[in-house]
């Protein structure tokens, strides 16, 4: 059996101290050394337009309104205050609410594999608001993953009982949940037996498990008078006593293949099984949420920067703690390649846990440094150095990758640019909850795929378009005049793009708005910029 790439036998290895310091410079610093040792020119610089719609984005799931873009296009730095400006537009986005829902909605999409909604066995929406919350008060990512974890509660009021609840209260697929949503561990294949690929044993697998034996679902039995209509709910709790019984394989099955069962003991991975006393106070899951948040882990913070840096740039640094990495696929730097990245997430973990486990700064410190700020244009190689293609270039960090937007990305970009937020009454009352969506609008409008068919008909040709189309147009009409001119050409540009027109798009704009009556040319407008790449992907 291969052994585990990481190694955890009671943590083995200690966690690179804390280095406090500039994380993006830091970052920079390191690409900067790799592209020169090894012959690249990365991309340049993205422009502020291209950067501010980008941040927008993957900071607050929004393109952002066209008063913020004439604001910061409008706000003229010279190169050595260029950075701040940059730097002061990603800190007041990172403390927005807009940026709190975004986490929360992607967290909870991560931490549930569903979306972020009321579900049968728990409220989704529930969950999202509790990490929004946290996000907005400054929680630090040990604090929220230990209330998940050792969470009691209703389900109608607590986010961390609606977590516990996506898996049923349930001690084994939480174990599979914890080692995987907040360790990036596989150990759930260790559930039958030991792991076929690592060192993960099945006797760790439930022992991690046990942690779990105590919780327990409950659900009112008696309704009060006049409380029918209300929506049933279940409470999580912990009991005082008792353990985690599974049948026993080294025992002999009786006549009817049935094995006798055995209790199972709580036991940290790497460490042995012990006897816990039942008669011992506090909460049964403190050990684990000490275990799984400690300094010393070598997976927790780790696991967190590797993935936000994965939704940034759509691959990990790192793809496996467990396994060696694959083949490198950039032949013509060898394996250095897939070492580079491990430091660079050595760095940015330190980083993380230099900030007192900031749930914002691994996304601070990316967003703010250089790799994250190039243009998408692939980079070139220098000098007697191979040839860079395009995947190489990707694979190497050195310009920005194109994105397609998702269904959420997609809703509000476009209600952000037309003012068109589909059920009006949902957002009117998602507004007075401090949300986004009281219900999965995005998926319905345009597809949970990207790039599919569904998302390109409901572009082309569904009421949610046309509507929003005829939004804009009347908008630009109201503001310029029912004539097209240019002012109503800029505006959309700005709304759909967050950059101005060049001269031949508006005079190509112009000629189609004036095919039809006002109204319709301006709609076909808005239409044409709505369906078009630049609209639908983050670049």
């Amino acid at each position: 059996m291969a052994g585990c790439y990481l190694l955890v036998v009671a943590f083995l290895g200690q966690a690179a101290a804390p280095v406090p310091g500039d994380g993006p410079a830091q970052l920079d610093a390191a690409l900067n050394q790799f592209y020169a040792a090894n012959g690249i020119t990365p991309a340049a610089p993205a422009d502020d337009a291209t950067l501010l719609r980008r941040v927008w984005l993957d900071v607050a799931g929004r393109t952002p309104p066209v008063t913020e873009v004439r604001k910061f296009l409008d706000s003229k730095q010279s190169d050595s205050k260029q950075a701040d400006k940059r730097s002061a537009l990603i800190e007041q986005l990172l403390a927005s609410e807009q940026a709190a829902n975004h986490f929360g909605r992607l967290w909870t999409e991560y931490l549930t594999d569903r979306r972020p909604f009321e579900q049968p066995e728990y409220n989704g929406r529930i969950v999202q608001n509790y990490l929004r919350d946290a996000w907005l008060e400054k929680k630090d990512y040990r604090t929220v993953v230990g209330e998940l974890l050792a969470g009691e509660g209703g389900s109608d009021t607590s986010g961390p009982a609606n977590f516990l609840l996506r898996y049923n209260a349930q001690p084994t697929p939480l174990a599979g949940a914890v080692s995987k949503k907040f360790l990036g561990l596989t150990m759930q294949c260790a559930e039958c037996h030991d792991h076929p690929f690592t060192a993960w044993k099945r006797t760790e697998f439930w022992g991690l498990a046990a942690y779990f034996g105590r919780l327990r679902r409950m659900q009112p039995v008696e309704v009060p008078a006049g409380d029918q209509d209300q929506q049933a709910f279940v409470m999580v709790v912990e009991r005082g006593a008792g353990e985690l019984r599974i049948p026993d394989q080294e025992a002999k099955p009786d006549q009817n293949g049935n094995r006798p069962y055995k209790s199972v003991y709580p036991q940290l991975p790497g460490q042995a099984a012990t006897v816990v006393d039942s008669t011992a106070q506090g909460s049964r899951r403190q050990p684990l949420v000490e275990w799984v948040t400690a300094d010393e882990n070598p997976y927790f913070a780790k696991h967190y920067v590797n993935r936000t840096w994965e939704r940034l740039f759509g691959a990990p640094l790192v793809v496996s703690f467990e396994l060696p990495p694959p083949g490198d696929r950039v032949n013509a730097f060898g394996d250095k390649v897939s070492a580079f990245k491990a430091e660079l997430l050595d760095l940015l973990t330190r980083d993380f846990v230099a900030s007192g486990y900031d749930l914002a700064q691994p996304l601070r410190t990316i967003v703010r440094s250089q790799a994250y700020q190039r243009d998408a244009a692939p980079a070139k190689s220098s000098g007697a150095a191979p040839a860079v293609s395009q995947s190489q270039s990707r694979e190497l960090l050195a310009h920005f990758l194109v994105r397609p937007l998702s269904a959420d990305e997609t809703f509000l970009a476009m209600a952000q640019a037309t003012g068109y937020k589909g059920d009006f009454s949902d957002s009117e009352v998602s507004a007075l909850a401090r949300e986004d969506f009281g219900y999965d609008q995005a998926t319905s409008a345009f597809s949970p795929v990207p790039l599919s068919v569904q998302r390109g008909l409901a572009l082309l040709n569904s009421d949610h378009i046309r509507a929003a189309c005829d939004m804009a147009a009347a908008a630009t009409q109201r503001m310029f005049g029912t004539t097209p001119g240019p002012k109503h050409i800029e505006w959309l540009f700005l709304a759909a793009y967050g950059r101005p027109p060049r001269a031949k798009e508006v005079e190509a704009m112009l000629k189609l708005a004036g095919e039809e009556d006002a109204a319709a040319g301006l709609h076909d407008v808005a239409w044409t910029l709505l369906n078009s790449a630049e609209f639908n992907t983050n670049h």
